[in-house]
């Protein structure tokens, strides 16, 4: 069997900083995604699909700009326009790992609801960033 890539010291390196970094920048676009929601629900009185979806929608906007801006400085995309759909395709990809998670260890495991919600938080991160680093911000192989 042939061997697949090899981590490198520094390339490890990279990993850890960009997943940090990355860390840092998905806690400020879940506050702007929470802050928008409320706002919107609580102070205009939109009703909360459109409250949910115009969070979301900014907070996906924040986290692709923070992540270019300090995370991410290889583009496997010319178009930035491309780039970013492609962004947004894989967290709506992340939000259905969310929810799977959540049905899992909710319904069939039987957890309770906070730790389910960290374990399908974290699950949606993970997920997030693997695929957002592999597909969008590293070079082609």
């Amino acid at each position: 069997m042939g061997e697949g890539p090899r981590l490198t010291a520094a390339g490890l390196r990279t990993l850890i900083e960009e997943s940090w970094k990355y860390l840092l920048v998905s806690v400020v676009a879940l506050g702007v995604d929470t802050g928008l929601n409320f706002l919107l629900k609580y102070a205009i009185h939109m009703p909360w699909q459109g409250a949910v979806a115009g969070g979301f929608a900014a907070g996906v906007v924040v986290n692709y700009a923070l992540s270019i801006k300090f995370v991410f400085h290889e583009h496997r995309l010319g178009n930035r326009w491309i780039e970013f759909a492609g962004f947004l395709v894989i967290g709506i990809f992340g939000l259905l790992v969310k929810e799977a998670a959540t049905w899992l260890f909710l319904t069939v495991v039987g957890l309770n609801y906070a730790f389910t919600t960290g374990v399908a938080v974290g699950a949606a991160f993970v997920f997030n960033f693997a695929v957002r680093r592999a597909l969008l911000f590293s070079r082609g192989r």
